[in-house]
């Protein structure tokens, strides 16, 4: 007996010896990992468990691999978002894009950058990632991050008030997750079309999306996705004048983040809780809660201010004058950064949306390129075969030969039909144009000539595209026929310049058309464009001086250059003396 069990110890050690060190390594890699997947689990649903496995992960992350490394410091990112601390999570969030080529942890800081960016109001870094994220989309292996894209464009989508595209990437992420997405996922799913929704301002619909979140998500997200519903709901009943279901699911809410310790949302909790008590009468706790979300603004938060400047004001109107006009001037100044935010934001979204299109244009080029491909390499074995087969392939070739002899007669048919007009505009070409006026002029009609010109259209071409300058162009000419009539003589006599010849119209009257083309339109399916450019105008009336119709064009357009030279986006007319009769 004592002999067995020295062997068993000295086979003991000798395994120890060969493999333990090994052993003992694995052990420590299976820890990391096993403690990584209980942290991403719990990360929203519990922050507090979060925080101390990261704190258990901070002794052991030496020993980790680099992918393990890179998805311990985004949850450091995260809780630190959660907390407040931006700046720090910025740094580490734009330091894990740099070390990792791994597209779904790129895919993450991306989404967690573009989310922190958003809560500042710095729209145009959040459109920036967000741009970054759509060309990562494609190489994305993980739900999760697939998940994570689709919800921060919904996200900032409804920010922009963009709607349409916000759903269309709503019903995608909807899609994605009840194929393949866990309940948490799910959640995040229901999240965003509430999100929506209540950025719209359609109550019924943000209500019963918000209550179908709370039964989503309260088994499986967590304390912060559970409080953003009572947050939607509250804010429901605050909007029909239910104070005291509203101050219920306010104060729902704001346990909630509490317990996540997400100050973006006590921020917003602290706000409708101010404002419930108001409703109630209690002015009292009123101002207590709004001077506590005071203490919690940050520097770019202007709705927030505005909201509790305008609260303030109110509770003060009674008796405190000074703090009265105080609160009311804060509040007239967040209103106006709040405006100028908007319209930032707007042109953020739509030069961003342009680089979108612009990129969708790249890759229909892509496929368009390699269908070319594919069809020479069908007509190459058609040819192969036609040498084959002789005789059958000869009378196939006629066939084809027929079939290309009558499209292309009926393509001359069309071109024909067409030469008259430029195909962009539908306006009568050059040449067609100074042959018309030519014969209207000699009919000794009165004439008054328009001409419109877009300013520095050579520089936007380069710096916007041909594809996008070509819609200016389109946009330009539907704008101007409104404006002046259709029913004149409408041409395209330069890339971007046009001209209407109006009979018996007086100066007056051309102004006055004139100034309604100057004005950004409100319709139409370009009608973003207007911002990204501008129009000046030259106006002359026929007199006696003119002998000619390039006579009185010459004219117009020396008017339309004067307005350049006077500052661009203006209206010239042509002198009195020149325009007299």
């Amino acid at each position: 007996m004592p002999k067995l069990l020295a062997r068993l110890a000295s086979t003991a050690f000798l395994l120890l010896a060969l493999g333990g060190p090994s052993l003992f390594a694995k052990a420590a890699e299976s820890d990391v990992e096993s403690l990584l997947t209980q942290a991403e689990a719990s990360r929203v649903k519990d922050p507090q468990a979060t925080q101390a496995l990261l704190r258990q992960l901070a002794g052991k992350i030496d020993s980790a691999t680099e992918d393990e490394l890179i998805r311990y410091q985004l949850l450091q990112a995260h809780q630190e978002i959660l907390k407040g601390q931006y700046d720090t999570a910025t740094a580490s969030l734009k330091q894990i894009l740099e070390a990792t080529e791994n597209p779904d942890r790129k895919m993450r800081a991306l989404y967690l950058l573009a989310q922190l960016e958003g809560i500042r109001s710095h729209f145009d870094a959040s459109f920036e990632y967000i741009l970054r994220a759509s060309e990562l989309y494609p190489k994305l292996t993980e739900t999760q991050a697939k998940v994570d894209y689709f919800y921060i464009m919904t996200y900032m989508y409804s920010r922009v008030e963009d709607f349409d595209t916000a759903l269309a990437n709503a019903e995608k992420l909807v899609a994605l997750v009840e194929e393949r997405g866990s309940s948490y996922q799910r959640c995040i799913a229901q999240q965003s079309l509430t999100t929506i929704y209540h950025l719209k301002g359609d109550l019924e619909q943000s209500l019963a999306a918000a209550q179908k979140q709370l039964a989503v998500c309260s088994k499986s997200a967590g304390p912060i996705y559970v409080a953003s519903a009572n947050l939607v709901i509250g804010h429901y009943y605050l909007k029909k004048n239910d104070a005291t279901d509203a101050l219920g699911y306010f104060l729902k809410a704001k346990n909630g983040f509490d317990d996540a310790g997400y100050k973006d949302g006590q921020l917003n909790t602290s706000v409708g809780i101010a404002k419930s008590f108001y409703a109630l009468g209690n002015k009292a706790l009123a101002y207590s809660w709004a001077s506590r979300g005071l203490d919690m603004l940050g520097g770019s938060q202007w709705k927030e201010k505005s909201d509790l400047y305008l609260l303030m004001a109110k509770i003060n109107a009674a008796d405190k004058d000074k703090e009265l006009v105080d609160y009311t001037e804060k509040y007239a100044s967040a209103v106006e950064s709040l405006a100028n935010e908007s319209k930032n934001t707007r042109l953020s979204y739509l030069q961003a949306k342009l680089r979108f299109d612009s990129q969708k244009q790249q890759i229909s080029l892509l496929e368009q390129q390699n269908q070319l491909l594919t069809l020479q390499d069908d007509n190459a074995h058609q040819r192969f075969w036609l040498l084959v087969q002789g005789l059958l392939g000869l009378v196939l070739f006629c066939a084809l030969l027929m079939v290309l002899l009558f499209r292309n007669r009926h393509q001359q048919k069309r071109l024909k039909a067409l030469s008259e007009r430029d195909e962009l505009t539908l306006f009568y070409n050059r040449t067609t144009f100074f042959k018309k006026c030519d014969a209207l002029f000699a009919e000794g009609k009165s004439l008054t000539l328009v001409v419109v010109g877009v300013d520095n259209f050579y520089r936007f071409n380069l710096q916007y595209g041909v594809q996008t300058s070509d819609r200016v162009i389109h946009r330009v000419a539907q704008r101007f026929a409104s404006a002046v009539g259709s029913e004149f003589l409408l041409g395209r006599i330069g890339a971007a310049e046009f001209v209407a010849v109006m009979e018996d119209v007086p100066i007056e009257v051309a102004k006055e058309r004139v100034r309604a083309c100057q004005r950004p339109g409100l319709r139409g399916e370009d009608v973003n464009l207007d911002l990204l450019y501008a129009l000046s105008f030259g106006i002359a009336q026929q007199n006696q001086d003119d002998s000619t119709f390039e006579s009185l064009l010459q004219r117009t357009q020396k008017a339309m250059c004067l307005a350049r030279e006077n500052g661009k986006n203006s209206v010239e007319v042509a002198t009195e003396k020149e325009n007299s009769v």
